[in-house]
């Protein structure tokens, strides 16, 4: 026996499936914002579950999702583009950054660390936060740069790990 409100609406519509989807039908038809709003509320509150649940359903449905895809992309291409552009960031900084750019970004107001113009590209510290397989992705290793500054930076690196290798000693000289 159900002892709160939720379990009692669980209980409810497990028993009867079909009205509680139909009950849902007419409730989103007649408030359209707050049903939306519930959603995203949802989703806040779940997202890892949301985002596992979304990609399985894709993977299982690419017709589907292509059908989809190829509507929103006829109607408006240019919002499609910039919809794919941001969901690769996304999924670019989830897989790249630990998810972290975006507040670092924020955390820098959205400026290089070196020359305060604009940033475009998180740089690792130590280097060691660029493979997957090795990712050093605490904020304390990553800053935001530009494009000028990290090429800058980068060429410093190799510049000096040139000049090192010259220095020390090669195996052909310890005769």
């Amino acid at each position: 026996m159900p002892t709160s409100s939720a379990e009692y609406k669980r209980e409810y519509r497990k028993k009867n499936a079909e009205k509680a989807r139909e009950w849902n039908r007419r409730y989103r038809a007649a408030h359209p914002e707050r049903a939306r709003e519930s959603v995203k509320k949802s989703r806040a509150r779940n997202q890892e579950a949301f985002d596992a649940y979304q990609r399985e359903w894709r993977r299982a449905n690419r017709e589907k999702v292509r059908g989809y895809e190829q509507k929103v992309k006829d109607k408006d291409p240019a919002a499609w583009r910039e919809r794919r552009r941001q969901y690769a960031r996304a999924e670019h900084d989830r897989r790249r950054h630990g998810g972290l750019s975006a507040e670092l970004f924020q955390q820098h107001g959205g400026l290089c660390a070196s020359c305060r113009e604009p940033a475009a590209l998180i740089h690792h510290i130590d280097g060691k936060g660029t493979t997957v397989a090795h990712p050093n992705n605490a904020a304390e290793n990553q800053v935001p740069l530009c494009h000028r500054c990290h090429r800058g930076l980068h060429a410093a690196i190799r510049r000096q790990a040139l000049s090192s290798s010259a220095n020390s000693p090669s195996l052909s000289d310890s005769s």
